[in-house]
C-alpha cells in the first residue's frame, strides 16, 4: 500500500519555516483560529511545564492562559533541526530563548522572565502536504543565560 504524497513529509525546509513562523505567530498574539493551522488537531498532544493538554480543546485551555498571563514575549528561534522519517513524518528538535513579562496584580510593577527551552516535536503532514504537529513536548527549561551572544535563525 502506498500513500499520497499530500500526506507525507517531504521539505524538511518546509518544517523549519513552519516552526519561525509558529513562534512568531506565538509573540504577535495571533487570533486562536489562526493558531490551530499548526496542530493535527485530531491526535494533538501538548506537554508544557503547565501540564499535558490533548486535541483542540486542550490547547485552547493552555493559549487562552499563556495569551492572558504573559506579554511583550520575545521567542528567539537557535535550532529547528528536522529528521524525516521513512513514513513521511519528521521528529523535530527546538531550541529556543523565551522572553516575556508578567505581572500579578496588586504589584508595582512587571516581572521579567527569560529561558531557554528545548523542546521535541512530531510533525506529520496535511492533506496538501503542508507541516502540522501532532505532539509538542517541552523537554527542558532553563533561566536563559548570554542572550547577545546566540545566534537565531
Amino acid at each position: 500500500m502506498t500513500s499520497n504524497t499530500a500526506d507525507r513529509l517531504t521539505s524538511e525546509e518546509a518544517v523549519r519555516t513552519a516552526a519561525v513562523s509558529w513562534f512568531a505567530a506565538l509573540d504577535r498574539k495571533e487570533p486562536f483560529d489562526r493558531m490551530v493551522d499548526y496542530f493535527d488537531l485530531d491526535r494533538l498532544y501538548l506537554r508544557f511545564p503547565e501540564g499535558e493538554f490533548h486535541g483542540r480543546d486542550g490547547f485552547a485551555r493552555w493559549y487562552d492562559a499563556a495569551m492572558n498571563t504573559y506579554f511583550d514575549t520575545k521567542h528567539t528561534v537557535h535550532e529547528v533541526g528536522v529528521d524525516i522519517a521513512d513514513d513521511g513524518t519528521a521528529d523535530v528538535r527546538v531550541f529556543v530563548t523565551w522572553q516575556a513579562r508578567t505581572w500579578k496584580p496588586p504589584a508595582a510593577t512587571s516581572e521579567s522572565v527569560a529561558f531557554d527551552i528545548r523542546q521535541s516535536w512530531r510533525v506529520v503532514a496535511d492533506g496538501n502536504g503542508a507541516p502540522r504537529v501532532r505532539s509538542y513536548v517541552v523537554e527542558e527549561v532553563e533561566p536563559a543565560k548570554g542572550l547577545a551572544a546566540r545566534p537565531s535563525i
